[in-house]
């Protein structure tokens, strides 16, 4: 289906920008926090989640960026589980 038929990509394609910043943030928080390598990881790779879900929906490959975003949503629950306070 090309972009223009399909409902909701250019917020997919906003909500992923959004994310990717965010993710920069929480990566540059734990970096400046100190003894979190772990947490600066999973920012990172999240970050890395995002590129590639802008890229999958720029080559409309929505299949791809439905595999990426499961693992983004994987890497997010790792990270809340350890780091997130409620």
């Amino acid at each position: 289906m090309p972009e223009r038929d399909r409902p909701g990509a250019a917020r997919e394609r906003a909500d992923a920008k959004e994310l990717t910043e965010w993710f920069a943030k929480v990566e540059a928080y734990y970096v400046r926090k100190g003894d979190a390598a772990d947490a600066v990881e999973l920012a990172q790779k999240s970050r890395g989640l995002t590129a590639q879900i802008l890229q999958s929906l720029s080559a409309k490959d929505f299949d791809a960026a439905t595999n990426s975003a499961t693992a983004l949503s994987r890497t997010c629950k790792t990270c809340h589980n350890f780091y997130k306070k409620s």
